[in-house]
């Protein structure tokens, strides 16, 4: 049994489909990938992509719906594909509005028409954090799957750079032969300790910046 609501015009409206919801949610489930329920980001982050999976083939647009608990009306925007990403202005309300009780995530499958049908739906809470990252994070990024990896370790691609910056961090370390010990970071954030493919039991400090260069250290155990 579903609620349906006949179209005059080609137009689609989100209030029209959270109208049919309301009378009836779709009985179908619809995975959200990303952000998972009660994920907590940092106040400084940029617009994450929501993604989901579509698990009915008739839904052709989604209604992605955000729900704040500050008095501001609700953050409405219909996608054709399964994945949206708010713009800065949008996410800094979504933000605004979600240090406290958080932000209710509902993402509406719709098969369109002269009707609408709602095919499925999920609903996911998200928080903001009061308290900020306040620096610049270090990863390695690894190619899948992780057996290619460690086969292989000189792909693995090291970034460092700001949550908050909505260009991708910079490489700052490729084409290491050998696993890097990435929890060996210097206390002012120039450099990292790796294994010396060149002598057994020794690490070497690898700079961060492009224009140092190496150096061998004697340590015979692993660095702390």
């Amino acid at each position: 049994v579903g609620v349906f609501l006949w179209m005059r015009s080609r137009s689609l409206r989100p209030d029209d489909i959270w109208a049919v919801f309301a009378k009836q949610p779709a009985d179908s489930p619809l995975t959200l990938v990303y952000p998972r329920d009660g994920t907590v980001f940092p106040p400084e982050i940029v617009p994450p992509t929501f993604r989901w999976e579509n698990a009915q083939a008739q839904a052709s647009v989604w209604l992605v719906r955000v729900e704040t608990d500050d008095g501001r009306a609700p953050l409405a925007c219909l996608v054709r594909q399964c994945r949206w990403t708010p713009t800065a202005q949008e996410w800094e309300a979504v933000k605004k509005g979600s240090t406290q009780s958080g932000a209710r995530v509902r993402v509406i499958g719709v098969e369109t028409g002269r009707r609408i049908r709602i095919v499925s739906a999920a609903t996911a809470t998200l928080r903001t954090a009061t308290d900020v990252v306040g620096a610049p994070v270090f990863y390695r990024e690894v190619n899948l799957p992780f057996i290619d990896a460690v086969t292989d370790p000189s792909k693995i691609r090291w970034r460092f750079g700001s949550i908050g910056s909505p260009e991708p961090p910079p490489v700052i370390l490729t084409g290491l032969p050998v696993c890097g010990n990435c929890h060996s970071f210097a206390r002012d954030s120039v450099g990292i300790v790796t294994p010396s493919p060149a002598t057994a039991g020794r690490w070497r400090w690898m700079w961060t910046t492009p224009t140092a260069k190496a150096r061998t250290s004697s340590r015979r155990s692993s660095p702390r």
